[in-house]
């Protein structure tokens, strides 16, 4: 995090990480069910969930959480536009990141770092080469 960050702002931004990866899990769970209609919403509240949590990890200065919601971020809209598949062992690998990326928040807010998320990028970049 950069030093000209306000207390402030790091907690506003742990508040938002926090909701947008709720929102996440919960949506994904949408996705790992049998109803049809309602994944397309799902998929568009995901990646758009990814992509905020992608660039206020980046502006904060959390390379590995920001790097991870930009893999994610493109997952979901290959889903969205059709070039990817969802898959069971995609949504798997995406709750794993979607964990580890909620301990790196609370790491955040308990010791002032992120966790290294490289294994997870490492994953998710599997399904989209």
């Amino acid at each position: 995090m950069s030093q000209n960050i306000s207390a402030e702002y790091l907690q506003l931004f742990i508040n938002t990480a926090k909701e947008a990866l709720d929102t996440l899990s919960s949506r994904l769970k949408l996705l790992n069910s049998d109803n049809e209609l309602i994944k397309p919403d799902a998929v568009s509240e995901s990646h758009r969930m990814a992509h905020t949590l992608k660039s206020s990890s980046h502006f904060m200065g959390y390379t590995h959480l920001s790097e991870a919601m930009l893999v994610l971020e493109n997952l979901f809209n290959g889903i969205k536009n059709g070039s990817l598949v969802l898959s069971s062992p995609m949504i798997e690998i995406i709750d794993e990141t979607i964990n580890q990326a909620k301990n790196s928040i609370s790491s955040i807010e308990n010791e002032g770092q992120e966790i290294d998320l490289t294994y997870q990028v490492t994953l998710l970049k599997k399904f989209i080469t």
